[in-house]
């Protein structure tokens, strides 16, 4: 590290010591560290073994080092692995809250998807799932402790939607361990919660009033018609259009008297089923040539070919881009006629489903 690279990270003045591979370190930094000089046997202490990474003396451990030598942070580690682990491995200027082993075991507790391991098409559904998720536990901007309480910082996680925010409290169990960069990591006893990120396509749609009467259709298609359909969506990856109370009463459909059977494939109609994490559609929408328009699951079931097109304009400075599905209505194939629903918010996120 240069003398200004120090005076940068620590936001303290460089103190030129004599000699030795930790100069330029102030000592009250060190203090606080509980720093030793850079020996050869640096990689491997009483904390256990790093791995080799491109961090010069004085040497402070990358996000993924620290977090591998933590028996607090087994589950982090874990993350990290699926997430790949050269993102963790570089420098780092900001602030990460990381969750304890306990509270991520608490909030995947939550999921409603079997967690299959060893299993490359799931895991590249859940990396995508806990990237996203990460990015809302880390802040660009360099925070310590004593800085937290009483201001507001804005995560990495950004989206476009208006989805009603959620408000997360937390107590931290540490904070301070510098990485290698000059960022910091607090240790904190709960994972934090996006607004737009959910640990299951049942948390979603139990979160907020607009969805009451797609909970009524789900509960009747189980209890009527002896199918869990909910269960069945929970583990089938793919992009989902999800109906709210408005859209029910715009299609004139009374979700307390219309047949068990066609309810049935109007929820299948709003689910396009896909194997690669790749082929879901994100905001805006320009999934790989030939997925957008998605057959739908009622598409596949019947064997018929028009599904769901998904359209956006680009967003402005301070303006949310319009988002809009088109999609065909009336009698197949020759009453057939094309309709557009606007979209209410987009990207909502679960482990293996994108709405």
């Amino acid at each position: 590290m240069t003398a200004r690279q120090i005076e940068v990270a620590y936001d303290a003045k460089y103190i030129p010591k004599p000699q030795g591979p930790d100069f330029g370190v102030p000592e009250v930094v060190t203090a606080g560290l509980k720093y030793k000089p850079w020996k050869d046997g640096m990689h491997c202490s009483n904390y256990g073994c790093f791995a080799p990474s491109p961090n010069p003396p004085p040497y402070f451990p990358t996000i993924y080092d620290w977090a591998s030598n933590n028996p607090e942070q087994k589950i982090s580690t874990q993350i990290m692995q699926l997430i790949g682990v050269e993102v963790f491995q570089g420098p780092f200027t900001g602030t990460l809250f990381l969750p304890t082993d306990t509270a991520w075991s608490t909030y995947l507790a939550r999921w409603n998807v079997p967690i299959m391991a060893n299993n490359t098409r799931a895991e590249q559904f859940y990396a995508n799932f806990f990237i996203k998720l990460l990015q809302y536990h880390t802040l660009l901007l360099r925070v310590y402790g004593a800085q937290l309480d009483g201001f507001n910082y804005s995560t990495v996680y950004a989206n476009l939607n208006a989805y009603p925010h959620k408000r997360n409290v937390i107590t931290f169990n540490s904070v301070d361990k510098f990485v290698y960069g000059g960022g910091v990591i607090h240790t904190i006893n709960q994972v934090l919660e996006p607004k737009d990120v959910f640990p299951s396509l049942t948390a979603a749609i139990n979160s907020s009033d607009i969805f009451s009467d797609l909970r009524t259709v789900l509960d009747r298609i189980e209890t009527e018609g002896n199918f869990s359909m909910l269960a069945t969506l929970e583990e089938i990856p793919g992009t989902a259009a999800v109906p709210t109370n408005a859209a029910f009463a715009s299609a004139g459909v009374d979700v307390n008297t219309f047949p068990v059977n066609e309810l049935l494939n109007v929820v299948a109609y709003h689910f396009c089923a896909f194997t690669r994490s790749y082929r879901l559609l994100y905001y805006p929408f320009t999934g790989k040539p030939g997925k957008n328009p998605c057959l739908t699951i009622l598409s596949r079931a019947y064997a018929i070919s028009y599904g769901l097109a998904w359209n956006a304009t680009k967003p402005g400075i301070a303006k949310v881009p319009e988002m809009w599905i088109n999609y065909a209505t009336g009698v197949y194939p020759d009453g057939l006629k094309v309709k557009r629903a606007n979209i209410v918010a987009a990207d909502l996120t679960m482990p293996v489903v994108r709405h």
